[in-house]
């Protein structure tokens, strides 16, 4: 919902009798409009929803991600499920290329995928804020639509506020 949320490695740390000796602070600030976080959000949640139709097994929260190319040097995936956010990164240690046609999908999202199966999180979805509403549009088109099956259909929402 736009809040920015200081990261941090450690949580806490118990002592040998399971008291908490340890509790990173917790730091927040909200950085962008709930309304248009909520909105990238749906956005980014149409990739991982075309991905899911692909796989037989698949995580059970749902997914929004991001990915990033520098220059076939450098790939990275970003996946949030609505309790966790984890950010993979590939690359070599002295900058060269990792090859041609490398994708972050081919080397970033594989080892995210891993991980996220091993810990296998709870069935999730993200909330959005009220005021938007759902449509349902051609992704290649643009033009609304009413067909739901339709590999090129998405639902996106969006502020139907009056101007």
């Amino acid at each position: 919902h736009g809040v920015y949320v200081q990261p941090h490695l450690i949580r806490w740390i118990k002592d040998e009798w399971g008291q908490k000796i340890y509790k990173a602070p917790i730091s927040h600030e909200q950085v962008i409009d709930p309304l248009v976080a909520d909105q990238i959000a749906s956005v980014l949640l149409q990739g991982m929803e075309r991905k899911k139709k692909q796989h037989a097994s698949w995580l059970e929260p749902e997914i929004i991600s991001k990915t990033g190319t520098s220059d076939s040097r450098t790939f990275w995936f970003a996946g949030a499920t609505p309790i966790l956010t984890t950010v993979v990164y590939v690359g070599c240690d002295d900058n060269r290329p990792l090859g041609k046609n490398v994708y972050s999908l081919a080397t970033a999202y594989p080892l995210w995928l891993a991980v996220h199966r091993y810990l296998a999180l709870d069935a999730q979805k993200f909330s959005f804020d009220a005021r938007l509403s759902p449509v349902t549009l051609n992704w290649l088109s643009g033009q609304w639509s009413s067909v739901m099956n339709d590999p090129e259909v998405v639902t996106l929402l969006v502020d139907h506020k009056e101007p």
